[in-house]
């Protein structure tokens, strides 16, 4: 799974896009959501799980924080925050379900998070 940062091309950007058809890499994901979602841990750095390689220097990390910022610029123009509540988590983990199955021609595409500076979508073959 790709994870890069798309800062213009589309009335959709900026936007981070995770693309690719790998349902244990996205079922990973999603079990680091339910972990934020659940308590179980602060952070996760997403571009650090197994199956997601960042597209250039791109990092992601998600944090479960008391007030949805969505995704926020940190750093470097290539790190990003991804700032939500447990809730919220939850919500992005049910959302992930589709992609975690096996498909031998994946279609469609969700977006996860559109509350901060730069929106979050998941697409297989990379399209919207």
């Amino acid at each position: 799974m790709k994870i890069e940062y798309i800062a213009d091309g589309s009335a959709d950007c900026p936007l981070i896009r995770l693309s690719g058809h790998d349902p244990v890499a996205t079922s990973r994901l999603r079990d680091a959501c339910r972990a934020l979602a659940a308590g179980n841990t602060d952070s996760v750095a997403i571009h650090t799980i197994e199956g997601f390689a960042p597209v250039g220097n791109v990092t992601l990390t998600a944090v479960a924080t008391r007030r949805n910022r969505g995704v926020t610029q940190i750093g470097s123009p290539d790190m990003f925050q991804w700032e939500l509540t447990p809730v919220w988590w939850s919500n992005v983990e049910g959302l992930l379900d589709p992609f975690c199955v096996s498909d031998p021609t994946p279609t469609g595409y969700q977006w996860l998070d559109d509350s901060g500076d730069a929106s979050v979508l998941i697409s297989p073959t990379g399209s919207w």
